[in-house]
Parts: C-alpha cells; sequence; structure tokens
C-alpha cells in the first residue's frame, strides 16, 4: 500500500513536482524577457521610424485616418497589458520625430482595470470628485480650474462618458523627437481639456483619452460661442473621438 510498497519514496514525487515548476518559472521568465526585448525593441524603432509610428498608433486607435493637424507621436503596446497612443500638432521633424505638442494633443491610454481606477474616474465624470487620483498612475495629472461640462454619448457599439474644463494637463512625454535639446520630459499644456472614458461592450480593459487644446477666450462661460469646435464643445467632442474605433 502507497509509495513504501512500490519502493518509491513520495518525495521523489514532490521533487519532481518542484523540477517542473522551477522549470515552468523558468520558461515564464524567459519568455517575458523575449517578450519585453521583442516590445521594447519595437518601441524604439517605431519612436524613431515615421512610418512604423504612425502605424503602431493608428493600429493602437482602430484609426482609419486622423483629425486633420494632427500627427502620432507615440504609439507604444505592452502585449494584453498596456498601451498607449499620443497624437500631437506638429508634424515630425527632420529627424523623424515629433517635438512635443505646440497647442493641440491628444493621449490615448489602454490598460487592465486596477483595483478602483475605473470607479474613481466615474466620479469623476459624475460630479463627486474633481481630482481622478488614478490618472496620476499613468504619469498623467489634471489641475482642474473650471468645470465646463459634462456629459454621457451612447453610440451603437460605445458608451463615451465626458468632462470639459478650463485648466492644465502635464503628462510625460516618452522620447518622439528633440525638444529643447532633449528626449522626453513632462509636458504641460494649459487650455481646454476633455477627458473621456470609453466604454466598449463585454470588455474588461479601462480605456480613456484626453483631448487638449488652446483657450480662445478665458472669460468665456460653458456654452459659449467663443468655445465651439474646441474640447469644451460636446459636439467637437463627439466628432474628434469619431476618429477612433477602438473597440474593434
Amino acid at each position: 500500500m502507497g509509495y513504501q510498497e512500490r519502493g518509491t519514496s513520495p518525495w521523489v514525487y514532490i521533487g519532481i513536482g518542484c523540477l517542473a515548476a522551477v522549470l515552468l518559472l523558468v520558461a515564464v521568465v524567459v519568455g517575458v524577457g523575449y517578450v519585453g526585448y521583442r516590445t521594447v525593441r519595437g518601441t524604439l524603432e517605431s519612436m524613431e521610424d515615421p512610418v512604423a509610428r504612425a502605424d503602431a498608433a493608428m493600429r493602437i486607435l482602430g484609426a482609419d485616418e486622423l483629425p486633420d493637424g494632427y500627427y502620432p507621436m507615440v504609439g507604444m503596446s505592452i502585449p494584453f497589458i498596456f498601451q498607449t497612443a499620443i497624437l500631437s500638432d506638429q508634424p515630425p521633424d527632420e529627424t523623424g520625430g515629433v517635438p512635443g505638442f505646440r497647442e493641440r494633443g491628444f493621449i490615448y491610454v489602454k490598460t487592465l482595470r486596477i483595483g478602483e481606477q475605473e470607479q474613481e474616474l466615474r466620479d469623476f465624470f459624475d460630479g463627486k470628485i474633481e481630482d481622478p487620483e488614478a490618472l496620476r498612475e499613468f504619469s498623467i495629472d489634471l489641475d482642474v480650474e473650471e468645470m465646463l461640462g459634462r456629459g454621457t454619448f451612447e453610440e451603437d457599439d460605445r458608451t463615451l462618458r465626458w468632462a470639459a474644463y478650463r485648466g492644465e494637463v502635464a503628462a510625460d512625454q516618452p522620447g518622439g523627437g528633440p525638444r529643447e535639446g532633449r528626449r522626453g520630459g513632462r509636458q504641460r499644456q494649459q487650455g481646454l481639456n476633455a477627458l473621456v472614458l470609453i466604454e466598449c461592450p463585454n470588455d474588461e480593459r479601462l480605456r480613456f483619452g484626453i483631448w487638449f487644446g488652446p483657450d480662445p477666450d478665458p472669460e468665456a462661460q460653458a456654452g459659449s460661442p467663443a468655445l465651439l469646435g474646441t474640447p469644451a464643445d460636446s459636439a467637437a467632442i463627439q466628432a474628434f473621438m469619431s476618429h477612433f474605433d477602438v473597440c474593434k
């Protein structure tokens, strides 16, 4: 009966199990390392190559074409975990890089839901909080000076929750070209900003975007004709987001 009758110690089986676990761990580490290496190499190549960068950004955004006056600055993916695409209003320079933003831009992030990130963003759109700290996990800071509107667009294949405000958005710029003699750095833009939460059917990913631009009239109230076509205009927000099909 038992292992002793077969002449085999149970420690042998335990040892085999441990060895299998170690081999599996090694395989995972090697696999993750290989994927990570390929991801980093591919990201660096796309940052330097305007065509590869455009392809990556368009793929992440699900876009056939970009809004007029916008150019891909970053398109980066970590398989199954994280994606980001950044658009700038500056075209590639002679080196092929995009030197930051002039006045306008768009930042898109897709990631796994972690903790209460989505609920915190929902609270921001519902007006329960004014500072969604969850964005800081993605190196994005909002400085809300004046809320200009909130709302929801119910579309056929997605729901867009939006909140427009007057203030500042600050984000890390992961390369993309030289700016004042350096790469990367912290980009700060003061003006009008629209934060959009994108909800796709039957999906467990967190998707959001920030569209920002200049403020044509700092004294204009919400709904003023002076703000038409800006990130403070609900119709303009929906039209801008119509270029992207991130749910497909």
